[in-house]
């Protein structure tokens, strides 16, 4: 299962590594009858994302094994039942009119656009992974398999497609000659795929210390400059709900705010039915600032990507928000995407 295509994943979301990890503790947990193995990869998936609960559907059907499902499925639904209190509905944003595009990402379930399209370098699947599954055999490994065509119908986002093929490609037969090529081809593509990867994301000036550590981040990512510079103004004590921008990581006060998909949640908070109610709620909630970011256009073209990391407020909440600003906050600063407000 070693193979460079993972180092390319996980350039765009390194949440797939321990994802693979998990699914790989869960399948040989299942393998060995290790009932504590399985509990603790279940609960450690459904802890960790969604899309780990069809790949152990599959795995649990095919090896017919249930020990330690329950204890499990209990101890690892901690955010299903948040999500049910907090939107009434505990696979959040899914089943939503928001919710995230899982089919259809590409458009077309073209085999090309997966690992020679430019425009996917940075997700693309590998050739060695799917050459090694070429010789793959046994019943468990055929259902990801097959769970992979599928999936790979539906045009999805190629990390998804990664535990389906990584697995398998783990449990292949011994490879003969012209196998051991092709995996030699694949890995020697993967390795150009990664250090070009790797330069076109400008590192090695990092690396070798050409640039500091703001100056990198400032050309990789548009909202860090704004960022820093509302977080500068911040009181040490104060605590600051942050609208508009999910990137609230790069804040080194205590702020509040939205993730990706989070427009309606936040939404619903900012809806209070009147401008009182709101700031009374926000003063109870310990805010003592309120950022309004409009965060710059992103360095990617993909509809979906863009779609992901928009705040998209309703109407009412708009307008709860403007009122409550109008009358119980001063502007501190204003500048081109961003405004500061602190609360009366």
């Amino acid at each position: 299962m070693a193979t460079p295509a993972l180092a390319v994943t996980a350039g765009w979301s390194m949440a797939d590594w321990p994802l693979l990890g998990v699914c790989a503790a869960l399948v040989l947990g299942l393998e060995d009858d290790d009932t504590p193995t399985v509990a603790a990869a279940l609960t450690a998936g459904l802890l960790l994302k969604y899309t780990f609960i069809p790949f152990a559907v599959i795995a649990l059907l095919a090896s017919r094994r249930w020990r330690g499902l329950w204890p499990a499925a209990i101890a690892g639904s901690v955010f299903f039942v948040r999500n049910l209190l907090l939107t009434h509905n505990p696979v959040a944003p899914f089943l939503a009119a928001g919710a995230p595009h899982v089919s259809g990402y590409r458009g077309h379930p073209y085999l090309s656009s997966y690992i020679f399209d430019g425009h996917f370098l940075d997700e693309s699947l590998g050739a060695s992974l799917l050459t090694a599954c070429a010789t793959t055999g046994g019943l468990l490994p055929l259902a990801l398999l097959a769970a992979a065509l599928a999936l790979f119908l539906m045009a999805p986002s190629a990390r998804l497609l990664l535990p389906y093929l990584a697995i398998p490609a783990a449990r292949s037969r011994p490879a003969g000659r012209w196998i051991r090529l092709l995996l030699g081809c694949g890995i020697a593509v993967q390795l150009f795929l990664i250090v070009f990867f790797v330069d076109r994301s400008d590192v090695f000036s990092l690396m070798s210390g050409k640039n500091s550590d703001d100056e990198f981040l400032m050309r990789q990512r548009p909202s860090y400059a704004t960022v820093k510079a509302v977080d500068a103004l911040l009181p040490e004590r104060s605590n600051t709900l942050v609208i508009g921008l999910n990137e609230t990581f790069w804040f080194s006060r205590r702020v509040r705010g939205g993730g990706n998909f989070d427009g309606d949640r936040i939404s619903s908070y900012l809806e209070a039915g009147a401008p009182e109610r709101l700031y009374s709620q926000l003063k109870h909630d310990g805010i003592t600032h309120v950022a309004v970011i409009a965060p710059p256009l992103p360095n990617t073209a993909v509809a979906q990507k863009i779609e992901e990391r928009e705040t998209a407020l309703s109407p009412e909440a708009r307008r709860v928000l403007a009122l409550t600003l109008d009358r119980y906050a001063a502007n501190v600063m204003s500048r081109e995407r961003a405004t500061l407000f602190a609360l009366k």
